[in-house]
Parts: C-alpha cells; sequence; structure tokens
C-alpha cells in the first residue's frame, strides 16, 4: 500500500482517485466471450478467489496483502486469467501459479 502512496504521491492524486483510475482503465472486454466455449463469464466472487489464491500463493516473506494485490494485478497474466476464450481462468491454482512465476502458460 505504501507504493500506492508514492504513487499518488508524485501524480498529484489522492489514494482514491488513483484506485478508480487503475480499475476503469481497462481495455478488455471481458463480457465479449465465445459462448460455445462457456455459456457466461465468471462471477465476481468466483475471479475473487482465483485471484485470491493466486496473490497467496505467491506472496513474499515481508510483503503486505496490498503489495501482493498490485504485483499480480501488474503481471501480464492477469489479462491470459481474464480472457475466459482460453483455458487460463479454468486451470488449477497450482497451474496458474506455476504460469505466474514462468511469466506465460507456456
Amino acid at each position: 500500500m505504501s507504493k500506492l502512496y508514492a504513487i499518488s504521491g508524485v501524480t498529484g492524486m489522492t489514494g482514491n482517485e488513483l484506485v478508480r483510475q487503475i480499475l476503469t482503465d481497462g481495455s478488455t472486454d471481458v463480457l465479449n466471450i465465445d459462448k460455445t466455449l462457456t455459456p457466461v463469464p465468471p462471477t465476481p466472487i468466483q475471479m475473487g478467489k482465483v485471484y485470491a489464491r493466486l496473490i497467496l500463493s505467491t506472496m513474499h516473506r515481508q510483503e503486505s496483502t496490498a503489495d501482493g494485490i498490485i504485483r499480480v494485478y501488474h503481471s501480464p497474466i492477469c489479462q491470459e486469467i481474464d480472457n475466459y476464450n482460453c483455458s487460463a481462468y479454468y486451470e488449477p491454482s497450482y497451474v496458474i501459479t506455476r504460469a505466474y512465476n514462468q511469466g506465460n502458460f507456456n
């Protein structure tokens, strides 16, 4: 969280303004899915569980939960997890963790 406040100090935004910008800057339409692969996208709760497991499984010893969230959400793996037209979201937790550590799902 300290990094978030440090960034907000540089940008001149409050922490809340920065979080709102981060959450709304995405250009991926997660609802644009192939209905033959999955009839409906995962719920926010389901996605939260996937990300929570990834954050907890990759946390460093002295890292705060907030810093772990920021670290994971800045990973390119998130684009693959959020693309429901590929299998990344549906993989078991250990596969997602391994992909995160490797930097890709290949």
